[in-house]
């Protein structure tokens, strides 16, 4: 039997890369087909029989269905899937790349993402369209009513905050604190599968706090986060359609993001970063 494969499936994949997307964990694994069973399987493989890092995201490729993508991508977690990732999206684009122009096209749940590699590591990554109006509304935080927006961006939707809001600020320091109080107001929330902690745009550069999953904060900016910050900033006035957001994780990581086609109602963000992998040790 292939080491990719567990009894019962119709479907093969191996693990081709780790490494990391912006501070990021990361990986990738080529699959022969997506579904539930393959999904599950590489969930075991990675993160139980290997140890893989819980924090870490897999790109899963496998071929497209639709005209004009090379690769169909979906996004494995440690306690299921995710809608979206850039951070795993970059790392595949960094796998499969042919060298310094090298473009590739991925299939999503959200839409088509084209790739583009930069060079020294570098990927760019350009986001399907988004709605650029964040929709607004109040949540219960116990003994008091926190107004929360929230931004969907490229398969994954956000619940925005200022971390002020919670007495705290988007910073390595404060990093468990930021972990436990964002899983606890993701637990009150209806919806929304990530949390978006965020402080003001000076000088073009921000930095957010991302919780998400089973206790996770974020390593990385968040590419898709990057987006929803990016989408925030227009809305606010901090930013216009073609400036550019330097947007940190808590622990100084960073992507670039400029947006495209900015609109009334649509609009899409294109975001960089650094990837380094290595081939994965097949075992």
């Amino acid at each position: 039997m292939p080491p990719g494969r567990l009894a019962g499936m119709t479907s093969d994949f191996t693990l081709l890369a780790t490494g990391a997307s912006s501070g990021q964990p990361v990986a990738c694994v080529q699959a022969t087909a997506v579904d539930h069973d393959l999904t599950d399987a590489v969930r075991h493989d990675y993160f139980v029989r290997r140890g893989g890092d819980p924090a870490s995201i897999v790109a899963v490729l496998s071929p497209p269905t639709s005209p004009g993508c090379d690769d169909r991508l979906v996004f494995v977690v440690s306690d299921g899937m995710i809608g979206g990732c850039g951070e795993a999206t970059m790392f595949a684009a960094a796998v499969r790349s042919g060298g310094e122009g090298s473009r590739r096209t991925f299939e999503t749940a959200a839409g088509p993402i084209e790739a583009t590699d930069r060079g020294a590591g570098v990927v760019r990554l350009r986001l399907p369209e988004a709605s650029a109006v964040p929709r607004t509304h109040l949540a219960d935080a116990g003994d008091r009513k926190l107004r929360l927006r929230t931004v969907t961006v490229g398969g994954n939707t956000f619940a925005a905050l200022p971390a002020a809001e919670l007495g705290l600020r988007p910073v390595e320091p404060a990093a468990a604190e930021l972990r436990r109080a964002g899983i606890d107001l993701l637990r009150r929330l209806d919806g929304p599968g990530l949390l978006l902690l965020t402080e003001p745009v000076l000088a073009g550069a921000t930095s957010s706090a991302v919780v998400w999953g089973d206790d996770i904060l974020n390593l990385g900016p968040c590419g898709t986060g990057t987006g929803a910050r990016m989408i925030l900033a227009l809305h606010d006035g901090e930013l216009a359609a073609g400036d550019e957001l330097v947007h940190r994780s808590p622990y100084g990581h960073a992507f670039r993001a400029r947006a495209r086609g900015a609109g009334h109602d649509r609009v899409s963000v294109d975001i960089e970063g650094t990837v380094v992998w290595r081939p994965a040790r097949q075992t």
